[in-house]
C-alpha cells in the first residue's frame, strides 16, 4: 500500500488481509447471531434494506429448507416417508427452529451507539468511509470453509454421494447459506432443496437434498422419486 491503514490477521499458519485502504475495499462482518424460525434480514436492528448480505443456518438431520417471503427467510423441516420400493410417498412441513448468522458489508451495518463517538474509522481513496469500529454489532466472527461448485453433489441426503463435507459434531457447528433453498409440497407430489445433518461426532456430514417425488399408490410409472445434483454453487462456514 502506498497510503493509509492495513490491517492483516492470522489463522494458524495463515495470514488474511482485514483492511487496507488503498485498496478501496468493504469488509464483511457479523452483524447479528439469533435461534429461531424465522429471520427478516431487512430489520432495522440489521441495518435496513441496505448493503449486502448474506443469511447461514444450522441445518438439523432431517432436511432443513427455507420459505422466503420479501426478507424474511422461514425455516422448514421437510420430512418424507416411502413405500417399500424406496418412492416418497408423502411430505410434512413444519416451522424448524435453528441457529442462524446474518453477515453483511460494515459500512451498511447500523451504528452500535454503545460505542458514542469513539472508535476507528478507515477511509476509501474517494473519502467514503470503508470501515468504522462503531459498527461493530457483534463478538463473533464467520469463516468460510469451503464451496462446493453447481452440479458437483448429489440430491439424496440419505446417500454418501450427497455429502458436502465432514466435520466434528462435537467441536464445529457447520452454518449453509440459506439462499436459492425452496420447497413444494402438493399433497401428492412435491420438491424440496435444502440440506441436512447425517452422522454423529467425528464422523457428521454435512448434505445436500434435491428432489421431485409424485406418488399415486399402486406402483406403476405415476410412482416417482427422482434426485438431482445441486443446481447453484453451495457456502458453508463455522462461526468462532
Amino acid at each position: 500500500m502506498t497510503y493509509g491503514i492495513r490491517i492483516d490477521g492470522t489463522d494458524g499458519s495463515n495470514v488474511f488481509q482485514v483492511i487496507d485502504s488503498d485498496e478501496n475495499q468493504d469488509s464483511f462482518q457479523v452483524v447479528a447471531t439469533g435461534t429461531g424460525t424465522s429471520v427478516n434480514i431487512n430489520d432495522s436492528a440489521y441495518g435496513g434494506a441496505t448493503g449486502t448480505k448474506t443469511l447461514f443456518f444450522n441445518p438439523i438431520a432431517d432436511v432443513t429448507t427455507v420459505s422466503l417471503s420479501g426478507s424474511t427467510y422461514t425455516f422448514k423441516k421437510y420430512a418424507t416417508t416411502e413405500d417399500g420400493s424406496g418412492n416418497k410417498t408423502n411430505a410434512t412441513v413444519t416451522n424448524q427452529t435453528v441457529d442462524w448468522i446474518l453477515i453483511k458489508n460494515s459500512k451498511d451495518s447500523p451504528l452500535n451507539t454503545s460505542f458514542g463517538n469513539y472508535g476507528i474509522q478507515v477511509f476509501k481513496s474517494t473519502g467514503a468511509i470503508s470501515f468504522d469500529s462503531r459498527r461493530m454489532n457483534s463478538n463473533q466472527t464467520f469463516r468460510v470453509l469451503g464451496t462446493a461448485g453447481e452440479r458437483t453433489v448429489a440430491g439424496d441426503d440419505q446417500s454418501s454421494a450427497a455429502s458436502i463435507v465432514q466435520f466434528d459434531a462435537a467441536s464445529t457447528d457447520i452454518f449453509v447459506s440459506a439462499d436459492n433453498c425452496y420447497y413444494v409440497d402438493n399433497g401428492t407430489s412435491g420438491e424440496v432443496l435444502g440440506y441436512a445433518i447425517a452422522g454423529t461426532g467425528a464422523s457428521s456430514f454435512l448434505r445436500n437434498a434435491f428432489y421431485f417425488w409424485s406418488y399415486t399408490g399402486g406402483g406403476g410409472r405415476t410412482d416417482i422419486t427422482r434426485y438431482y445434483s445441486n443446481p447453484y454453487p453451495i457456502i458453508y462456514g463455522e462461526k468462532r
